[in-house]
């Protein structure tokens, strides 16, 4: 019964972001002409992209290796470690935000797999924190430029007023409480597990290899965006410059904290399309920019990762 639950949850997720997708294609539709504009890509492009991207998840194995390794204190076989990867990018596919990565234990011995998956919960702590930090770094940035606040709905920056106002009113009614708890409460649930590990981790980690994983995860997610905007300058849109590359975070930030479809489909493309918006960028040509990045970032690797599977089903069996 609760495998038919998960099958029914998977399925509801997977219609909310092809809904979503659908959705947007229909909207940029209806405002350009998406075959033209793809005919019109370079799809040279696509090599270097190729290239970036191969680097970007270089860096992401090495981080991955090093927490196995430094933090988890344990020498596996090389293999095992590469399956573990490539493995968890295919279950990350299938999986809200590519929590499947979670599973990366499942490719290690008996003895060791629960410290794996252990593992796997602090490397994506990391993951999420770093996104989390550039994509605040990104926010402020846009608003100093003025690139965000100036381009807000009117209705949405009432919206927000009314917040801030209702907090200053309701955070003193709380002082006898605990107001940490009492707002964590409503932030969602993967966030507050993974940011708990995390601060275990700065408890328990040497700072150097905390500062060491982390920028290797920063050059990985930097890795990223240079690989989007470079698929942009296929269509002719020439901004690999700051304010595309603080775009990207901000939308690479949103996906990971609203993480509500298999792979962030659907909120990925949405973010893209509004906050690129914002610096004047075709919506037909960062749609298809998007889905080509889809293609590349996540569905290429995940396919790689399907002889990983094979692999682990392999000694399952055995």
């Amino acid at each position: 019964m609760h495998f038919k639950n998960n099958k029914i949850i998977l399925f509801l997720r997977y219609l909310i972001a092809f809904g979503i997708v659908t959705v947007l294609v229909i909207h940029v539709r209806n405002q350009y002409n998406i075959i033209s504009i793809l005919k019109d890509f370079n799809f040279q492009i696509l090599l270097p992209v190729l290239l970036i991207l191969t680097l970007h998840l270089c860096f992401l194995f090495i981080a991955w290796r090093l927490i196995i390794i430094k933090i988890g204190c344990i020498k596996p076989e090389e293999h095992r470690i590469v399956h573990s990867f490539l493995g968890g990018r295919a279950l990350g596919l299938i999986t809200p935000a590519q929590s499947g990565e979670l599973l990366k234990g499942l490719f290690f011995s008996a003895e060791s797999r629960n410290v794996v998956t252990s593992l796997s919960l602090i490397y994506a702590a990391y993951e999420l924190f770093v996104r989390t930090i550039l994509g605040c770094i990104s926010l402020a940035y846009l608003s100093h430029r003025e690139l965000l606040l100036y381009n807000l709905n009117k209705y949405f920056t009432i919206m927000l007023t009314i917040f801030f106002v209702l907090v200053l009113i309701i955070v003193p009614l709380l002082r006898k409480a605990n107001i940490i708890n009492v707002l964590l409460s409503y932030m969602p649930n993967r966030l507050i597990e993974l940011y708990t590990i995390l601060k275990y981790q700065l408890r328990t980690t040497s700072v150097l290899w905390f500062i060491s994983i982390s920028i290797l995860i920063l050059i990985a997610n930097s890795l990223a965006a240079f690989s989007f905007m470079l698929i942009l300058s296929g269509f002719n849109i020439n901004i690999i410059n700051m304010d595309g590359f603080m775009i990207y975070l901000i939308s690479y930030m949103i996906m990971s904290l609203i993480s509500i479809t298999p792979s962030g489909i659907g909120i990925n493309e949405g973010s893209r399309l509004y906050f690129f918006s914002l610096i004047g960028c075709n919506q037909a040509a960062i749609l298809c920019s998007s889905l080509i990045m889809f293609g590349m970032n996540i569905v290429f690797p995940a396919i790689i990762g399907i002889w990983s599977l094979k692999y682990f089903l392999q000694k399952v069996k055995i």
